[in-house]
């Protein structure tokens, strides 16, 4: 259980974050239940463990707070409007389905947008089931108490320019480089350390975290790996004037310190300007943008992506279907608290009929479990002292849980909700019960309308085959920059090719055509090479193109990246593949398909 534990959080993040979460969860019922009492707390409650929860909002500072604000805006403006939405009855499907059409649609301009007003529908869902159960429901108190939890938290939760483990690391990273240049320790030493970083980013864990550790993982992923470039550009020049790139590389350490940098460069030259200029890469890099432009909302794109060829309108209408179905079935079927089978249907809806299939089988064990326990142990524990101390396990558990597979993370959440439940209603065992009847009933819905309505299939062959084909790509890099032998190079090309056409038998997808540009565009570069040799100049736009492969795999498995669209290539062969990657930027995500 240890070594899991330190496999799944071994920078100790989201055990750092989950106890901020509990103290943010704590000085909001403290503040609140003073104020108004138990009715206002629980509400509070709910926004303070909702702006804690919701991990998932993307981009720089500025965009995860404004995600976060508009999520807390949504829900406010759906909570005053429950009273009005539970009165809809059977009609609640049509805005239902609008709502949540919308949300999955404009993913395509802004991510954080779609996940602000997915979240924001979980809330309205649950507000209604709890209305339902109270006599005198008063929509404005319960705007009032979640607006107020959602402050406390997004002050607790806090956001400062660059976090503690940045610092220290790159701390260490840059006086190692200072060695390095020096010539008193070792490439592989150094690179063990930026290899090590880099794994700590990659798990889990990571994406739960607190603000003041990790603040930018864009910026940090960027400076890794352009530390990474300069290892390896110093292990490969004999450099002389050392002394000057150690006082340049020292000035590095000023990035977390908001000051200014400044480069010398009187010892410059042809034989060390790699080392200059990824030194300047650095240093420009902390300005400049390092993600490529937002696409920007305009009516007619917006029309024109509404059509069966676009996969993302396909699994709007699919997931817009999904939810207003399991609300038309549960006010058909005269089901108590209905917007229950809504919320199961919510929870497990996803792209492909394997991982909805897989989600619900999931989630009807988790589900099941963290009912059967919280119902054990709230009839233990009830009426004696030790029942708070479960309900702050039971919410650090609900955090920490979800550096966790999804099981485990829906667990924590269930046995939450058990415990919210038992504090409003006094019939709590019963009502948890038929609730797990009615989410897996929505689970089911999930299931019918992926297997029925544009079903997609094979998707579990998509996302590792395009990750094959960019490592390839990756490794056919290496080649010409090794300059390798020509049936070395042909050998890595053919087995590409050879994965390229698998792709082209399984997807209908423009990633065909771009792969295959791709394939004869390292061609046209590999000729070049051996025709003209490989300098400086051209060994770096080589570099520069690799690592955008490998940006390009991290964004497909939603690890940190850097990519920017805007850089500098010696030549308009290597423009035109960087052109190219910049395309697949923008075809490809995590949740790819075809």
């Amino acid at each position: 259980m240890i070594n899991l534990i330190r496999q799944k959080d071994p920078a100790n993040f989201g055990l750092i974050y989950a106890i901020k979460a509990l103290f943010g969860v704590s000085l909001t019922c403290l503040i609140t239940f003073t104020l108004a009492g138990k009715a206002l707390m629980l509400w509070a409650i709910s926004g303070c463990v909702s702006v804690f929860f919701i991990t998932t909002f993307k981009g720089s500072n500025k965009d995860r707070i404004l995600g976060l604000m508009l999520f807390v805006f949504l829900s406010f403006n759906l909570i005053l409007l429950s009273n009005f939405i539970n009165a809809l009855g059977i009609w609640l499907f049509l805005p239902a389905f609008v709502w949540i059409f919308l949300a999955q649609i404009l993913s395509l301009y802004s991510i954080n947008l779609s996940i602000a007003m997915i979240n924001s529908a979980f809330i309205c869902f649950v507000v209604l089931v709890v209305s339902s159960g109270i006599s005198n429901f008063n929509s404005k108190f319960a705007a009032f108490g979640f607006i107020l939890g959602s402050v406390i938290a997004l002050i607790i939760r806090g956001f400062s320019n660059y976090g503690k483990f940045t610092k220290r690391a790159f701390k260490v990273i840059f006086n190692e480089l200072s060695f390095l240049a020096k010539g008193q320790i070792s490439t592989a030493q150094i690179l063990d350390k930026i290899s090590k970083t880099k794994d700590i980013l990659n798990v889990k864990s990571s994406q739960f975290r607190d603000d003041n550790l990790i603040q930018n993982h864009t910026k940090v992923a960027f400076y890794l790996y352009k530390c990474e470039e300069l290892v390896h550009a110093l292990a490969l020049l004999n450099l002389d004037h050392t002394d000057e790139i150690v006082e340049n590389i020292n000035e590095l350490r000023k990035l977390f310190l908001d000051e200014e940098l400044i480069f010398k460069y009187e010892f410059k030259n042809s034989k060390n300007a790699i080392v200059y200029e990824i030194l300047d890469d650095i240093k420009n890099g902390s300005n400049a943008p390092l993600l490529p432009k937002k696409a920007k909302f305009s009516l007619k794109s917006f029309i024109n992506s509404l059509n069966l060829n676009n996969q993302t309108f396909k699994f709007s209408l699919k997931f817009a279907l999904a939810i207003a179905i399991s609300l038309i079935i549960a006010n058909l079927a005269q089901i108590e608290r209905g917007v229950w089978v809504a919320i199961g249907t919510l929870c497990v809806m996803k792209v492909s009929v394997t991982e909805v299939t897989k989600a619900t089988f999931q989630a009807i064990i988790s589900t099941t479990l963290a009912v059967v326990f919280a119902v054990f142990m709230i009839n233990l524990l009830s009426g004696s002292f030790m029942i708070y101390p479960f309900i702050f396990v039971a919410i650090f558990m609900l955090f920490y849980f979800k550096i966790f597979s999804y099981p485990v993370s829906n667990f924590g959440l269930i046995v939450c909700v058990s415990i919210y439940f038992f504090a409003i209603s006094g019939d709590f065992k019963s009502l948890m019960i038929l609730r797990l009847m009615d989410m897996s009933f929505g689970f089911l819905i999930a299931c019918f309308v992926s297997f029925f309505i544009f079903p997609v299939k094979n998707s579990q062959k998509f996302k590792p085959l395009v990750n094959e084909i960019l490592e390839n790509f990756v490794n056919i890099s290496n080649s010409i920059i090794q300059n390798q032998k020509t049936g070395e190079f042909t050998t890595l090309n053919s087995k590409n090719t050879d994965k390229i056409s698998q792709f082209r038998g399984l997807f209908k997808s423009p990633l065909n055509t771009k792969f295959d540009e791709i394939s004869k565009a390292l061609v046209n570069i590999r000729i070049y090479s051996l025709k003209n040799g490989i300098n400086s100049e051209l060994k770096k736009d080589i570099l520069d193109l690799k690592i955008r492969f490998i940006m390009l795999i991290s964004k497909l498995n939603s690890r940190p990246y850097y990519f920017k669209d805007e850089q500098d290539f010696s030549l308009n062969l290597t423009k035109h593949l960087a052109n190219l990657q910049s395309q697949i930027y923008n075809d490809i995500s995590p949740n790819s398909l075809n």
